[in-house]
């Protein structure tokens, strides 16, 4: 029987919802054990069931929304729990509300706490971000002239040490390392700031020493699978004693284990206390062939039930390289959009961003809408970051570093010296004659309203109106001043207590202010990275780069290759209807190899449909047998010219080259990013070619070089001793170029005529 009805709640939204649960779903709504820890199988409906939990404890448990606290992993997650409630017409006054990331609810709890000041900072503490935080360490350093080798490694070390590993300790020689971390937290707090991190360590901080200033009988928590032991003692701490707990999760997508997250991660919180476990086993999203691929890749696929019909085979995709494969997929949706369907129910997937760059340029050949889901931070758009942090240092009194980000900037501040900002810090400011000083420094006595800004800073000046970017910088200004005064107005907050949230907000969601993220209604096809896609659904999957070295990559451990299992598990159930994998003949970049994915291997055949690509026309047939033939030439000439070095790849900067070792420090010059420094024994890079082997090899490549030559006429055809034959489409023919390894094999599909 409906609850709803039994209880004469008069919203048929809410009725018909509920009925169209299935009996698994009910169950964990109904149910009132005190921790019940929800096992949702892919595609299950989860955010569906956690919704109806929701209100199902406010409307026939008479649970106030005001005495129960959801945690979710995005804003974007939050926000659609609380549309929901708006859509079935339930009154929500959301600046009372505990609903939001780990991160808001953190700062939520912080600011709300009376026992602030105990943990040395001040009300109206400001947040930076992952790329402030890195240049307020080396502003630190530089200001006290600490000794700290390996820079480019400090980020790592950092977290390193937050997760109390100091294996640094170790090393030949010790820096200052250890002072540049005390020091850091003595300046956070002077300059009444924090970190990501530390809104979590200081939120826990607060529960442990004071509890929560308000009553809460139910948590909430969505993509349980994906929290921290930092989080998970968050949660445990906000439960309290009395508190319940209501968890959603799949262990089967813990793709995140680098960021902290545990695939056993139900058992681990059986440390804290006691718990039930259900399961949602009913996948309403893919055909029963995507499902039934999708269980090989799970390390438990017992529980996993399919809704829907066998539908058709996956198919499988040879194409000879990275543009080839854009060609044939452009051309494919070109097909799929005349025959009706929408460009938004697209998707193509890849391992790496750079993955994406071949289809760019195919689709904006060809106009065809598309959007990359891509990280941004506030940084990439120069104007934006330095305008925030002008703003940050007008409403927290305290922040200094902002101060000197501002004034230090070479472009739009003033470009001071560090001689000249900290003789201004020892004045304490006073006395500068500098107007943008000045300004700052009386902001909160004067507090200019939104519409003078350009005028109170004189941000013409310093926007440079002579200068290329001068448009394109007031545009963003004006844009980010416009969201602003919406922003206050949604949220009725005064001016400053507006700004303030405002510019924490660009701090926690910093992509969503910048609107990089891509939007789901727009019609176009959505091209991003396999754990970008998480959550989302489509009814036309294409993934790309299905090759050894990519789709799986490199893995060090058994943990690390289930992961990459769990991950290709995660982007085969983006797809409703219809999967496409495909793989290249010819990859472009090291460590990435000419073989399918063993994932595909794995999948039985009569679930997948091997395909090749036919429609290459014979100029496009000549010219890639031209490129084959140039490209073993220049892998030769290039071999050669780097016989003495011993080339590196690096999952981040690329190839490269090893310059030096001394002292422990590896020099490595990456072609793309320049000389980096690594730690000798902590260096995360993989090791191509030596010197050795290739100088070893060098008669093989010369000697396969010249049989490549004798199969290749001037015209790009295969040749006999006797005479060329032509190509067509349909048939292929297998070409290898067997230079020994260490040298990764490369296999050229050349289609041919008999």
């Amino acid at each position: 029987m409906n609850p709803y009805v039994i209880q004469n709640i008069n919203n048929d939204r809410i009725i018909n919802e509920y009925n169209r649960l299935n009996e698994y779903q009910k169950k964990a709504i109904l149910n009132e054990d005190k921790n019940l820890l929800l096992n949702a199988c892919v595609g299950s409906g989860k955010t569906t069931v956690l919704i109806q939990k929701i209100l199902y404890l406010h409307l026939i448990k008479k649970i106030p929304l005001e005495e129960m606290i959801v945690l979710t992993f995005t804003n974007k997650a939050a926000n659609e729990i609380l549309e929901r409630f708006i859509n079935f017409n339930v009154p929500v006054n959301q600046s009372s509300l505990y609903f939001g990331t780990f991160h808001s609810i953190a700062k939520k709890i912080l600011d709300s706490s009376s026992k602030l000041e105990k943990l040395g900072y001040r009300k109206n503490f400001s947040i930076i971000d992952t790329d402030e935080y890195s240049e307020f360490l080396e502003n630190t350093i530089e200001e006290n002239s600490l000794n700290i080798k390996y820079k480019n490694k400090l980020k790592k070390r950092v977290e390193i040490a937050r997760q109390n590993k100091f294996i640094y300790g170790a090393m030949k020689h010790n820096d200052d390392f250890e002072l540049l971390l005390k020091l850091s937290i003595e300046k956070r707090k002077e300059f009444n700031l924090m970190t990501f991190d530390d809104l979590i360590e200081n939120s826990i901080l607060l529960l442990k020493e004071y509890g929560l200033d308000r009553n809460i009988k139910y948590v909430i928590v969505d993509e349980f699978q994906d929290c921290n032991p930092e989080q998970i003692e968050m949660i445990s701490l906000l439960l309290g004693n009395m508190g319940n707990l209501f968890a959603v999760g799949d262990p089967n997508q813990t793709i995140y284990t680098w960021r902290g997250s545990k695939l056993n991660i139900f058992e681990e919180f059986n440390k804290y206390r006691s718990f039930t476990t259900l399961t949602l086993p009913i996948n309403y999203r893919s055909t029963s062939t995507i499902l039934d691929i999708a269980k090989i890749f799970l390390h438990n696929s017992i529980d996993l039930k399919g809704s829907r019909n066998i539908g058709n085979p996956i198919k499988i995709a040879n194409h000879y390289n990275d543009f080839n494969e854009a060609f044939y997929i452009t051309e494919k949706i070109k097909n799929l959009v005349s025959g009706g369907v929408p460009y938004n129910d697209i998707c193509i997937l890849y391992r790496k961003q750079s993955q994406a760059l071949p289809f760019e340029e195919s689709f904006l050949r060809e106009n065809i809408h598309y959007e990359i889901s891509l990280r941004k931070s506030i940084k990439d758009i120069p104007v934006l970051y330095w305008f925030i942090k002008l703003l940050k240092a007008s409403i927290n009194e305290y922040d200094k570093f902002s101060i000197m980000s501002v004034l230090s900037n070479d472009y739009y501040g003033l470009n001071l010296s560090k001689e000249e900002y900290l003789k201004l810090t020892k004045e304490n400011f006073k006395n500068s004659n500098i107007s943008l000083v000045e300004k700052i420094l009386s902001f909160n006595i004067t507090r200019p309203s939104i519409d003078s800004f350009f005028e109170y800073f004189s941000l013409n000046t310093y926007l440079k109106p002579t200068s290329s970017t001068f448009s394109e910088d007031k545009e963003y200004i004006d844009i980010f001043l416009n969201n602003l005064k919406n922003f206050i107005k949604s949220n009725s907050f005064d001016d400053f207590e507006g700004i303030k949230e405002y510019i924490n907000s660009s701090a926690l969601f910093g992509s969503q202010i910048i609107d990089e993220k891509i939007n789901m209604e727009n019609n176009s096809i959505k091209l991003m990275t396999l754990h970008a896609s998480k959550g989302l659904e489509f009814n036309y999957v294409f993934i790309v780069g299905a090759n050894e070295g990519l789709i799986p990559m490199k893995s060090n451990s058994c943990e690390e290759f289930e992961e990459e299992k769990r991950l290709f598990f995660v982007g085969i159930t983006r797809a409703k209807n219809d999967l496409e994998i495909s793989y290249i003949t010819s990859p472009s970049g090291y460590g990435v190899f000419a073989n399918r994915s063993r994932f595909i291997d794995m999948i039985p055949s009569h679930l997948k449909q091997m395909k090749f690509n036919e429609n290459i026309s014979n100029n496009f047939i000549k010219d890639m047998v031209k490129e084959v033939k140039r490209e073993i030439i220049d892998t030769t000439i290039e071999t050669q010219e780097n016989s003495s070095k011993t080339l590196v790849n690096h999952h981040h900067y690329g190839n490269g080259y090893i310059e030096s070792i001394d002292d422990g420090i590896i020099k490595v010059v990456f072609d793309n990013y320049g000389e980096k420094e690594f730690i000798e024994g902590l260096e995360d890079y993989e090791i191509i070619s030596s010197s050795e082997n290739l100088q070893s090899n060098n008669a093989i490549q010369e000697e396969e070089l010249k049989n490549q030559e004798r199969i290749f006429n001037d015209d790009g055809f295969i040749c006999s001793e006797s005479s060329p034959e032509e190509f067509n489409t349909t048939e292929y023919l297998e070409i290898f170029s067997s230079f020994d390894q260490p040298t990764p094999k490369k296999k050229w599909r050349i289609p041919f005529k008999k």
